[in-house]
Order: structure tokens, then sequence, then C-alpha cells
């Protein structure tokens, strides 16, 4: 295991004060919940602007003010930490189950093990786990030739459900310690977050075909950022612990901003500086839900990164390339023996080692994480 921590005690500070002073303002009127920034006042009608009015009241005398844009005002149900809440009680949000409700069923053998790798992996909160979970077992069978079948869609989908509900779902727990599993595929992202073991909630999507171009190391800083963007609700202000696979993302995410080489990955670890982060390697073999979420992604159509599609249109603006002469960097680079298992290596995966490997494409394989490819 490796791990760092950076030096992030002003943000703390500052974050506990926030906290501290608006719970001294506002924790003793009754019907009132403080949570870090957020006000949330309950009750029936005459009782919910009576406390209303304490509050505004209140913010008078210490001249706060609030977000007018932020402000929701006596609605019948408020989505908040990942639920909704309402007369009837409270129930998941889906914005934070959708990835796992709308997972797209597996096309092959590969696939479904993934799914039952993280079936596996909550099995001891899942009621009934195993005998729900048999067809899809039984289509694992190396006598057994891949067929999907309405009888393993009837397996599967309640299965889905009972993950994106209690009591494998768990409510979030302010008091309790957060990790959040963060994965990129060569496609796709996948997040989770989880508290004693239990996941809270999912997220995934797919990556723009800009975001597809980013060299792997840059694609797995993208997951961290799309993960606690997801999340903010849930960690800011908190130490949480984020969970990856890809080893040289630990030492290059200890680095300060103006040490990390990328452009591209100092504008992510900017983003990330306003979290308490705490980055821990974990082997790709246990990370069973992020795994599954970056490669079984729900497909929704997404803009371009901005600053990233300026970059690259600036870029081949400057260079002023023909159209004959953007063929015949391609052709050869086809031609090329070396750049073509590269460019074939980039888009089918890198093998572990580069023991297998081509002498022509050897030497890029320690830069395998920083290559980058444009398209003209």
């Amino acid at each position: 295991m490796a791990k760092f921590v950076p030096n992030r005690q002003t943000r703390k500070r500052v974050n506990k004060n926030v906290v501290k002073r608006n719970e001294a303002n506002f924790s003793d009127i009754p019907g009132v919940l403080v949570y870090f920034d957020d006000l949330l006042i309950e009750g029936d009608t005459i009782e919910h602007d009576e406390i209303l009015g304490k509050v505004i009241k209140r913010a008078k005398e210490l001249n706060i003010k609030f977000n007018q844009n932020k402000i929701q005002l006596k609605v019948p149900e408020v989505k908040y930490l990942g639920y909704i809440f309402s007369s009837e009680g409270m129930k998941p949000d889906p914005d934070y189950v959708q990835a796992i409700i709308d997972m797209p069923e597996p096309r092959n053998k590969t696939e479904l093990q993934r799914i039952l790798g993280m079936i596996n992996y909550l099995r001891q909160f899942i009621p009934q786990a195993s005998t729900i979970s048999a067809p899809l077992r039984e289509l694992l069978k190396k006598s057994i030739v891949w067929h999907w079948l309405p009888v393993h869609e009837t397996a599967l989908k309640p299965l889905k459900y009972k993950i994106a509900s209690a009591p494998v779902l768990s409510v979030f727990n302010s008091s309790k310690s957060i990790v959040i599993q963060a994965d990129s595929s060569k496609d796709g992202l996948g997040c989770c977050l989880l508290q004693d073991g239990r996941p809270v909630a999912f997220a995934s999507r797919s990556l723009t075909e800009t975001e597809k171009g980013y060299a792997q190391i840059e694609k797995e800083v993208l997951s961290i950022v799309f993960a606690v963007t997801k999340f903010h609700s849930f960690i800011y202000g908190r130490q949480v612990e984020v969970l990856t696979d890809h080893k040289p993302l630990v030492s290059i995410m200890s680095k300060s901003v103006g040490n990390v080489m990328s452009p591209r990955l100092q504008r992510m670890k900017i983003k990330l500086l306003k979290y308490q982060l705490s980055l821990t390697y974990l082997p790709g073999k246990y990370m069973y839900i992020a795994d599954l979420l970056s490669r079984a992604y729900i497909v929704k159509p997404l803009k371009d990164d901005i600053e990233m599609t300026e970059l690259v249109h600036s870029l081949t603006k400057y260079l002023q390339i023909s159209e004959s002469r953007k063929k015949k960097f391609k052709e050869a680079t086809l031609s090329d023996v070396g750049l073509s298992h590269v460019l074939k290596f980039w888009n089918e995966g890198w093998p572990s080692n580069g023991q297998n490997i081509s002498p022509e494409a050897c030497e890029y394989f320690k830069f395998r994480d920083n290559i980058y490819k444009i398209r003209f």
C-alpha cells in the first residue's frame, strides 16, 4: 500500500470555522439542521413558517446573507446527501444510484464476471444473493456458450435494485470516515462513495471524444475530479481517502501543482485543492465497484472540455498543417512498425510488462501513461 496526505491545514481550519460559526448561529433553533454551510428547516405549514421567521430574524441580527440562487422555499421534497426527504419519509436520490440501475447488460462472460465480482463483494449485505445470482453464475461455466436471455435479465434486475437500496445502500453518516473508489477505463469513468464498506452513492459516465485521447494517467486523475464533483455535498470539508488502482498516480498527486509537468494535470490538480484528499493505491482486482462502473458506464451526450478543445484547435491552427501533410503523417504512422504497435496498444490497452512487446515499441513502454493521441 502507498499513501500521500497533502498538507491542507489552512483549509481544514477554514472549514471547521465555518461549521462552528453556523452551528453557533442557528443550531439552537428547534427544527433547524445545520450541515456545514447549509440550513435545513422542517415542519408543518405554520410551524415551518415560524421557524423560517426565526432563522431570517437571526440572520438579520448577525448580518448574514443567504445565497438567493440556492434557496429552496417551502418545497414538498428536498434532495440532500444522496436522499430525497419529504412528508412520506426518505428514499434514495436517483442521481446517486442511476449508475447501478441503468448499468448496461453484459455482452460477454468477462463483463458478467465483473458484475458478479461486485455482487460477491457486497454479498454480506444482499439478502439471498447466492440464490438470485445462480442463473448468472451458471452462464460463466466453460461448457456454456454465451447467450443472454430474459431469465438472466430477470436475475440481474432485482440484484441491481437491492444494491441501490437498503440494506446494501447506506445512509450517509457525517461522523464516519469516507472512502471513494475512482477508476477510469479506455472509454468511461466510474466511482463509488463508501462508509464501513457499504456504498452510499454511485456514479459513472462515458468519456468525451477529447477525453478519450487523454493519456491514461490523465484519465485516472479525471476520474477523481469526476468523483469529488459528483459527491461534493458529502465530502466538502471532510477528510476523504481515495482509492486508485494506478500506482504512478500516488507519486504524481503528492507533488505540488508547480512540479507537475502536464498542463492538463495541473488544471485538474487545482480543481482538487479545495478537498481534503488522501490517495491510497489498491490493486485493480480489489476495485470491484469503480472498475465495473468505469467499463459498464452510463452513456450520456457530453460536451468536450472547453479548455482542452481550445488547446487542440489552437495547436492545429498554429501548426498550419495542410490536409495532404496530415494524410502523410497518418500514413507514415501506420507504416512505422513501432508507432503502429503503440497505436494498437493505446487503443486496446498496454501489456502489464514490456517483455512481450516488439523492440520497436519497447522504448515507448515506460512513457505509456503519458502518450496522447491528437485527432486532426
